[in-house]
């Protein structure tokens, strides 16, 4: 063979390995990072909406990324302070150039029905200002925290998300969304629309950096650049979205690639290569091709950790579920005794596939039925459990870590007719764990520590249900998505049970379990599932008779405690029995 440039390349220098016979979710050596950022590091994250998922990530890590500003009346604390999406560069240089004091809004409030919203965050507070000192008051606050944290960062992650945006005719602020959408009223001669060209990016992006030196005197930091993967919702150009949205993606993929190779303190992750690989076919994205799933972000972030990150964090796992991941690893253990299954199980037509709930649920069927006439598939095992993934192979491919090959071997289901999915975050401790982390106990542990707090309530409020739906709906386009690229016949999901009495007390405290708050929360979550729970067509919930099963707080009766431990969150076999009975199996 004779030689040419391509003969002593890597694998991942060629379509047909790096994409066509890659693993999506892995894309080995598609980054290899300028440096690393250390445990230590302070991480300011701003951008798009895609940036969020950035900063809780590395939050949830247990990374260095502080919050800086004002808990009070957000939605959530998202980036290092309360100043929302930054959807485009020339936003984050004016913001950076208000901090130092070199420029002010013409609108610095904009009226609401019922009072007033910074027309530079119109999305980040839950009730408007009834003020427009109130709201100067809060913006003053937020200029000088971020400052701070302006100050303090050693790296400053930025996502490039649009080159589409509405500016004030009278001072050239940038708005992050249109007037009139969330706020303000829209007239022609007092508003235009911009869509920046590639050196117009590129030189804010040159500015941004300059003026951030400036607000930190000259103290070096670096920045990591990434283009947001989500394509615009809709374009003020006079062409069709998907051409805009191109065009738009194309402009800041080039000016940020450009930029890190001229500055040695930049270095570009490709995390809109990631999720628009067309090996993936789309499934990193909801059924609307423009929302990235949870599973995927996590491939993302899995990459990230793996490249850009000085040390992994030890909790790290680069392919969560889409539906949730539980922490209980014991009562599956105990659940599943060692066997090898033989290949013609591999033919049986039902499955379970769930979290750390299985083992009841396992164990009750095979009291009842010793023949093992089912598959039983616990998610944490699989050597990948993320969502996209598993649908990728119509949710009948499994393949389990190795350290786990004693207890059950790699299946292929070969005529899928029912799964169950049981517990996965639906209901039950779902609804604990969408306020933060529900960890699992140990000797000596406080249960504030290892349990999220949720917050005392006596009615059902709008916002709570609003709260609630952002998760719920996940959940119900993931089974969406089953529904849609599987062959299952029926598909069961029975949630997941509330958690045992005596486990809430020591987790939450006798005040909030005695106040009847929990009970608010599981109908606040109810109200959100029926707002949600549209267009399903082979899908049944079987739901827990409560009545019987729970006491007035909304926890369940102690008699169906899986344990004697205090924060043992799981339930007995007995307990499933109405919901097994509901499955008609």
């Amino acid at each position: 063979m004779q030689h040419n440039p391509y003969n002593e390349l890597p694998d991942n220098s060629f379509w047909k390995k790096g994409v066509e016979q890659s693993d999506p979710h892995e894309l080995k050596g598609i980054h290899t990072a300028k440096w690393r950022i250390k445990k230590n590091d302070v991480v300011v994250t701003m951008g798009s909406c895609f940036a969020q998922h950035i900063a809780n990530w590395m939050r949830n890590k247990n990374l260095n990324v502080p919050f800086y500003d004002s808990t009070e009346n957000i939605h959530s604390p998202s980036f290092a302070a309360n100043y929302g999406n930054v959807y485009t560069v020339k936003q984050a240089l004016q913001l950076v150039n208000e901090v130092i004091g070199n420029r002010q809004s013409s609108e610095p409030a904009w009226q609401a029905d019922a009072g007033f919203i910074d027309p530079l965050r119109p999305n980040v507070f839950i009730k408007p200002f009834s003020t427009v000192e109130d709201l100067l008051e809060s913006r003053a606050l937020h200029l000088k925290n971020l400052k701070k944290a302006f100050s303090e960062l050693d790296v400053f992650i930025f996502t490039l998300g649009l080159t589409e945006t509405w500016q004030i005719n009278a001072c050239k602020t940038v708005l992050p969304t249109a007037p009139g959408i969330l706020g303000g009223d829209y007239k022609t001669d007092n508003y235009s629309f911009v869509n920046y060209t590639y050196n117009e990016v590129l030189q804010d992006l040159e500015d941004l950096h300059e003026a951030i030196r400036l607000l930190r005197k000259n103290k070096p930091f670096r920045s990591l650049l990434t283009v947001s993967p989500v394509p615009l919702t809709a374009t003020a150009d006079n062409r069709h979205i998907l051409v805009s949205s191109t065009y738009s993606k194309a402009v800041l993929r080039a000016v940020a690639g450009d930029f890190a190779s001229k500055h040695n303190q930049s270095d570009y992750f490709p995390s809109f290569e990631i999720i628009n690989n067309p090996a993936a076919a789309s499934t990193h994205f909801e059924n609307n091709y423009r929302t990235i799933k949870k599973s995927s972000v996590n491939t993302v972030m899995g990459i990230f950790a793996n490249s850009c990150l000085d040390e992994t964090p030890v909790t790290l796992n680069n392919t969560e579920n889409s539906v949730q991941d539980i922490d209980c690893e014991d009562a599956l253990l105990d659940a599943f005794v060692p066997s090898k299954p033989t290949r013609e199980s591999y033919n049986k037509k039902i499955f379970f596939f769930g979290d750390s709930h299985l083992s009841s649920v396992k164990r009750w069927v095979q009291s009842k039925v010793p023949d093992e006439k089912f598959h039983y598939i616990p998610h944490q095992w699989l050597k990948t459990n993320d969502g996209s993934g598993l649908l990728h192979s119509k949710f009948q491919k499994f393949e389990f870590k190795p350290q786990y090959h004693d207890k059950i071997q790699d299946i292929v289901i070969h005529t899928p007719e029912t799964v169950v999915l049981v517990g996965e975050c639906l209901f039950g401790d779902g609804i604990i764990r969408h306020h933060g982390k529900l960890k699992a106990g140990f000797l000596g542990c406080k249960g504030a520590d290892i349990t999220p707090q949720m917050p005392f309530v006596d009615k059902v409020e709008d916002s709570l249900v609003r709260f609630y739906k952002k998760e719920v709906r996940r959940k119900i386009n993931f089974v969406k998505n089953l529904e849609s690229q599987s062959d299952y016949k029926h598909i069961k999901w029975m949630c997941a049970p509330d958690i045992p009495y005596k486990s809430a007390v020591f987790r939450f405290g006798k005040e909030f379990v005695e106040s009847g708050s929990y009970q608010i929360h599981k109908e606040a979550y109810y109200q959100a599932f029926l707002l949600v729970n549209k267009g399903l067509q082979r899908t049944e919930f079987i739901f827990h008779d409560w009545s019987s099963l729970c006491d007035k707080s909304g926890f369940t009766l102690d008699k169906y405690r899986a344990s004697e431990s205090n924060w043992d969150i799981h339930c007995n076999p007995d307990y499933y029995a109405g919901a097994i009975k509901q499955l008609g199996l």
